[in-house]
């Protein structure tokens, strides 16, 4: 479906498929942008319905094994800890994260607080085996440390960048004041 983190990951496989093997994996389904990804990129999807589903981790390991894959990359909460155990089980070397944003706002009460304290957690666990845990801000990056609590030199920031075509406006450097 539509996202800015979505487009991100069609740029990033677009951009990268001349040099590599290149595969995207929609956790429930492909959505409308599929038709912005390079043809020569396939485009899974693994059905999964609302809320937890304990069995993603092991469909996910089983794509990566069966693919051969070198490399995981992960967009967001929502998939870190499938993907990542997902890597672990599949015994891919290298792991990849990018937080593109802050969790969505948990509901007051003892049983959220919970939830989110075990969630964050496991997520500092399953971040000692990612090799890099990017956010797309400096802010990003500090709330990643500072809210989730992971600690190490794997968390950077990796701006989104956005790429120049031909037709941009020239740059305002040394325009002055607007």
């Amino acid at each position: 479906d539509f996202g800015g983190a979505e487009k991100i990951v069609i740029s990033l496989a677009n951009a990268t498929i001349a040099h590599h093997e290149v595969s995207i994996c929609c956790m429930e389904h492909k959505g409308a942008l599929e038709r912005e990804v390079d043809p020569r990129v396939p485009v899974l999807s693994l059905g999964k319905g609302e809320g937890n589903d304990a069995t993603m981790p092991w469909k996910i390991a089983r794509l990566l094994r069966e693919g051969d894959f070198d490399v995981l990359h992960t967009h967001n909460w929502g998939v870190f800890l499938e993907g990542g155990l997902a890597a672990m089980l599949a015994g891919t070397g290298a792991r990849v994260h990018t937080v593109h944003g802050p969790y969505r706002e948990y509901p007051a009460g003892l049983k959220s607080r919970l939830k989110l304290g075990l969630r964050h957690f496991l997520e500092r666990l399953v971040a000692r085996r990612f090799h890099r845990i990017a956010g797309v801000s400096d802010a990003i990056s500090r709330y990643i440390v500072e809210d989730i609590g992971v600690r190490g030199g794997n968390v950077c920031t990796v701006h989104n960048g956005i790429p120049v075509t031909a037709g941009a406006p020239p740059s305002r450097e040394g325009a002055g004041p607007v």
